[in-house]
């Protein structure tokens, strides 16, 4: 067969037929099936809850209520004073919780 009819067959889409000889040793099946697929691995505590709660898996997120101390300085003095806080807001998911608990705060 001519190669550049084979390549516009295979272009337009024709399949290339290529016979056999009754003489050619049989071909061995593949090793593996490639159409098996590896095992999953599970997910871990945090991702399977964030699964669950995101907003962005149509969950509700995570209140949070965050309570601590910071220091000011005294209206009449030059004293620092001790002052308590309480901030309660939502985190959509887990990933980078931290930062934005901090990044909420400031």
């Amino acid at each position: 067969m001519n190669s550049d009819q084979a390549l516009l067959d295979e272009l337009n889409g024709d399949p290339i037929v290529e016979l056999k000889s009754p003489d050619a040793p049989a071909t061995p099946p593949p090793a593996e099936d490639p159409l098996e697929l590896p095992p999953l691995i599970a997910p871990t505590k945090r991702a399977a809850a964030d699964a669950k709660h995101s907003t962005s898996a149509g969950g509700k997120g995570y209140r949070v209520k965050v309570r601590g101390e910071y220091f000011a300085q005294s209206k009449d003095s030059n004293a620092t004073i001790r002052k308590n806080y309480e901030a309660e807001f939502n985190l959509p998911d887990l990933e980078k919780a931290l930062s934005v608990i901090v990044g909420k705060l400031l």
